[in-house]
């Protein structure tokens, strides 16, 4: 099963971490896998891409471990961005848990330290 975190600070997103694989089918098949992969991957590509200052980020594709976090210092129009992009992948991942409950589970945690 996949575990997404996603890391909230006043109601705004900071970061996410996923992990773990989803077993819908064979490696190299699983469209649930895939599908949190591109939507993962495209997250942090678009924060590198669109603020000033990227996010961290720690990947592992062996073992199926992304995460992410972004700087403690962004504000203005980076911090506005990061959340629309942050935002995306909400909601994609949460569509992804609607229709694949029994393959991935989203949760949502307070930050502490990303």
């Amino acid at each position: 099963m996949i575990k997404a975190i996603l890391y909230t600070k006043n109601k705004d997103l900071v970061g996410f971490e996923i992990s773990g694989h989803a077993g819908f089918a064979n490696i190299g098949e699983d469209i649930v896998c895939a599908a949190v992969s591109i939507l993962a991957t495209t997250t942090v590509n678009s924060l590198e891409v669109q603020l000033n200052h990227p996010p961290s980020y720690e990947v592992d594709e062996k073992v199926g471990y992304l995460k992410c976090c972004l700087p403690h210092d962004l504000t203005g129009d980076d911090y506005n961005k990061a959340q629309v992009i942050l935002k995306t992948l909400e909601i994609g991942i949460l569509s992804i848990e609607q229709e694949y409950q029994d393959y991935i589970k989203v949760i949502q945690r307070r930050w502490k330290q990303c």
